[in-house]
C-alpha cells in the first residue's frame, strides 16, 4: 500500500493529473448550494455529523425487472439505480443540481491490480435537472458522467474537494451512493 501512497505522491505532480484535474473543473462547474433535505426530527440538538446509512435488499422479482429495464436502456443497473437516487433527491430537495459520494475502486494502474489495501476513491457525482429533464435524459447523463469520471478517478477526493469544498463548507457531497 505504500507503494500505491509514493506512487500517487509523484504522479500528482505530471501533466496527466493536472489535465485529469482540469476534466473534474468542466465537470464540477456550475455546482449549488448544498442540498437541504427534510429533517426527521424537528430537534436540532439530535442532529449528529456523522450521517447515517440505509441498507435494504431488493427482492429478485424487482432485481430481474431492474436489470432487464438497465439491459434494455443499454446502463447498467447500478447508473439505473443511482439516476433513482438522485431524482430522489432532486425532489426532496427541489435543487436542480445533486452532488453524490460515488466510490471507485482506484485500480486501473495494472501494478496496482494485485496490492493489498483499501485504494478506493470517492467520487461527486454530480447530476443537473431542469424543467426539460426526462427520465431517460437523466439516465444518460448520469451514464456518460459516470463513464467521464471513471478515466479521471485517479484525482483524489481530497484535491477535488479542494477546488470546491468552501464553496461547499465542507464536503461536495452530503449523501453517498453505494451498491453492491
Amino acid at each position: 500500500y505504500s507503494d500505491f501512497c509514493n506512487w500517487e505522491n509523484e504522479w500528482i505532480k505530471t501533466e496527466e493529473s493536472k489535465k485529469m484535474l482540469s476534466e473534474w473543473k468542466s465537470i464540477l462547474t456550475g455546482i449549488d448550494e448544498p442540498l437541504e433535505l427534510p429533517l426527521d426530527t424537528p430537534d436540532i440538538s439530535c442532529i449528529r455529523s456523522e450521517g447515517r446509512r440505509k441498507h435494504f435488499v431488493i427482492g429478485s422479482k424487482l432485481s430481474r425487472k431492474i436489470r432487464n429495464y438497465a439491459k434494455n436502456n443499454s446502463v447498467t443497473p447500478f447508473v439505473l439505480i443511482l439516476t433513482l437516487y438522485s431524482i430522489f433527491l432532486y425532489r426532496l430537495s427541489g435543487k436542480p443540481g445533486i452532488n453524490i459520494g460515488v466510490p471507485f475502486t482506484n485500480r486501473r494502474n495494472e501494478m496496482f491490480k494485485d496490492v493489498f489495501g483499501c485504494l478506493m476513491n470517492i467520487i461527486p457525482m454530480h447530476v443537473v435537472f431542469s424543467e426539460e429533464s426526462t427520465f431517460k435524459s437523466i439516465i444518460e447523463q448520469v451514464r456518460i458522467t459516470m463513464l467521464k469520471m471513471h478515466r479521471i478517478q485517479e484525482i483524489p477526493f481530497l484535491m477535488i474537494n479542494s477546488m470546491f469544498g468552501e464553496h461547499y463548507g465542507k464536503s461536495l457531497f452530503q449523501n453517498g451512493f453505494t451498491f453492491e
